[in-house]
């Protein structure tokens, strides 16, 4: 089975209304003007503030709050005490099963940092926040907001766990780089951290600069301090993965609110697996290519050190066995060295990138190595290839990077924003590229919204489709067919770990514990007993054993070529089924082997049969090493006209499974989604 974050919800009613009381504190604005409707949107913000007996609060859309508190411990007459502004009103909720499943389960989940505190306190955020061991640093701190969201409309008992990431930045750093917007910055919500509590917390008073922080980013650097998707290296890699930071939240709601709500896992069955490449045209075909048009490498730094970097460019090529390279401009390609966006940025100084048919650049900054020695990493070069091959085919609107098969036209569609300057705002706009039986692509885009084809198409992404999903499911592309037409969607759905069985094996796991000689020959002998056909090796591993005790990594793992080996080998049946059974019947983990079975899942692009179209997700390529930068999202395939094709789907399939998107990985979507962005970029289009 296929875990998921998705899950059927166990709600003990009577047991929450015996423990708990609940309001709601809305308002009326009716017959109000803009500025009377902030004043009393305003009032029922800070009025959560000053409810110090509530464990929780829960915003929702439309300006109300849900507010939880211990059975009897506030009336409703003293919440009205505390409001001030008129348009507000306070309900007790008598009948809490009235309310939708996932908003109440969002209020109790919100109230689980009060579980563990020795002080009580008010969250009044609204929301649930993880952290790990790498999110306090001096002026940053990265949360992990946890949220529930209900799945299929025609479903009201699914619903979807979801974790975003939010960077809270320090005040006075935000607004030394942001001192035009000051006057918004200061109305952000402001946080603190709890020294006494070690917890985040909504201020309730008036805080120094220095000491709160606020939702914004000071400048245009990306945060470094999120969480890869999965990190299986140790016991804390794994807790500080944003899939650890799930199995602490699976773990605190079992222990801390199982009396009260139960989240029961959705499985997926097991799939067919697609593990190797589809139809891509070969390397020495691009090699050809780029010998006989010509590669330019050039400098716009032009300063020593970028020099050798334009030298170091020019000698990877040619291990690449392109010769025919140039320094000017007599060649068709491109490649340009140039300095990062930030750098133009900090220095106030037009930025040199361009985008053109024939262009590629790499930066000055990502040349500099450890050591500040000069390095140009092998994958960058590919990367830097395969544009040009892109870009040389949008130029001749015709495809060379993959063999195309496929008898008649297919249209494919993915909605996109363009910004409008006249009216300050982002409108939907929708990307149209036809490629034809030949191989050859016609691209448009369709932006005026009185036209028939963005009716069409509005159609299909909005009012058809929200009549089944809700907003968490994403369209992301439609393919079309004379007869057919399929919809590709994001399900908020995401492939899971055996997240209790990872932790309990690297909990138990250390390699350099040890295990004493008569311990590891006890074992031995007992494993031999159940498995006669390994009494051979057995024997002879015995006959070694000349320590008093090994570590655990001396007994049994990979072999490497650089160390001493194991005792026994992990790469053969014998070592696989000696851990199996030390860790079943003898109660200690010799080997976490985790990529065989607990992760394993995480591989290659699984395909899933469902009742209305085709599950599918892509893993990584190559086996996991130790960790997963992004996660397995799981999507899904519906055909909205016409019937299931098997031949079709797989012709969509492989578009999957091609190295030229992601370097060196299969990609997400149709790869057809590479060459409408392409295309978009270039103005002409």
């Amino acid at each position: 089975m296929i875990k998921t974050n998705r899950v059927k919800l166990n709600i003990h009613y009577d047991h929450i209304m015996q423990d708990y009381d609940i309001y709601k504190i809305g308002q009326d604005l009716n017959g109000m003007d803009k500025e009377q409707r902030k004043i009393v949107t305003h009032g029922v913000e800070t009025l959560a503030d000053s409810l110090s007996p509530a464990l929780a609060v829960l915003y929702r859309y439309g300006g109300y709050l849900y507010a939880i508190f211990n059975k009897d411990s506030v009336s409703l007459q003293e919440i009205q005490s505390h409001i001030d502004v008129q348009g507000v009103f306070v309900d007790k909720i008598k009948d809490i099963s009235s309310m939708y499943p996932n908003e109440l389960c969002q209020l109790f989940f919100n109230m689980l940092p009060n579980m563990e505190c020795f002080k009580k306190y008010n969250n009044v955020s609204g929301r649930l926040y993880y952290f790990n061991s790498h999110s306090f640093t001096k002026d940053m701190v990265t949360a992990y907001n946890i949220s529930i969201n209900p799945f299929i409309k025609e479903n009201n008992q699914e619903y979807v766990l979801r974790l975003s990431v939010e960077s809270f930045c320090r005040l006075s750093k935000v607004l030394e780089y942001n001192q035009k917007k000051e006057n918004d910055i200061r109305k952000l919500p402001k946080y603190y951290i709890d020294e006494e509590n070690y917890i985040f917390r909504r201020t309730l008073t008036p805080m120094d600069d220095d000491d709160c922080f606020v939702n914004r980013n000071p400048g245009s650097k990306k945060n470094k301090y999120i969480a890869k998707d999965l990190d299986i290296r140790n016991l804390q890699a794994f807790k500080d993965s944003k899939k650890g930071i799930f199995y602490s939240f699976f773990k605190d709601v079992e222990d801390c609110l199982k009396h009260y709500i139960e989240l029961i896992p959705v499985d997926l069955e097991n799939g067919k697996s697609l593990n190797s490449y589809s139809k891509n045209v070969s390397k020495d075909y691009k090699t050809r290519v780029f010998n006989d048009l010509g590669i330019n490498v050039m400098d716009r730094v032009n300063d020593t050190l970028s020099k050798k970097m334009v030298e170091l460019m020019a000698l990877k090529l040619r291990d690449k066995g392109i010769e025919n390279i140039g320094f000017d401009k007599d060649k068709q390609f491109n490649i340009v060295l140039i300095h990062n966006a930030e750098y133009y940025q900090k220095n106030n100084m037009r930025d040199q990138h361009i985008n053109d048919f024939c262009t590629q650049h790499f930066t000055y900054e990502t040349c500099i190595g450890k050591n500040n020695k000069i390095d140009i990493n092998d994958n960058v070069v590919d990367k830097i290839l395969t544009e040009l091959a892109i870009k040389r085919d949008i130029a001749n609107q015709s495809l060379s990077t993959y063999h195309w098969h496929w008898d008649e036209p297919v249209e494919y569609v993915i909605p996109d924003k363009d910004y409008n300057v006249q009216k300050k705002q982002n409108e939907d706009v929708y990307l149209v590229l036809n490629v034809f039986s030949n191989g050859t692509m016609k691209f448009h885009k369709v932006k005026d919204q009185g036209l028939d084809e963005y009716k069409k198409y509005d159609c299909i992404f909005k009012e058809d489709f929200d009549k089944k999903y809700y907003k968490i499911v994403r369209p992301e592309m439609l393919i079309l067919t004379r007869k057919r037409k399929m919809m590709i969607i994001d399900t908020a759905m995401m492939v899971m770990p055996d997240s209790y069985e990872l932790h309990n094996r690297l909990e138990k796991y250390g390699k350099d514990e040890l295990i004493s000689k008569d311990e590891l020959m006890d074992y031995l002998q007992s494993f031999g007993e159940r498995n006669t056909n390994f009494k051979n090796q057995i024997e002879h591993i015995i006959e070694k054993l000349d320590k008093e005790s090994y570590q655990y990594q001396e007994v049994v793992r990979k072999p490497n070529k650089s160390d001493d080996s194991p005792l026994i080998s992990l790469a053969t049946s014998f070592g696989k089924d000696f851990v199996k059974y030390c860790r079943d019947n003898e109660g200690i983990v010799l080997n976490p082997c985790l990529k065989s079975d607990v992760v394993k899942n995480l591989q290659n692009i699984n395909v899933i049969k469902d009742g209305d179209g085709l599950y599918y997700y892509v893993g990584k390529k190559k086996s996991m090493k130790f960790d997963l930068n992004t996660a397995c999202h799981i999507r899904k395939m519906i055909l909205l006209e016409g019937d299931f094709d098997e031949a079709f789907n797989n012709f969509i399939l492989e578009q999957l499974r091609v190295d030229f998107v992601r370097n060196e990985e299969y990609t997400v979507l149709p790869f057809i989604r590479k060459y409408i962005n392409e295309f978009n970029k270039l103005k002409r289009y």
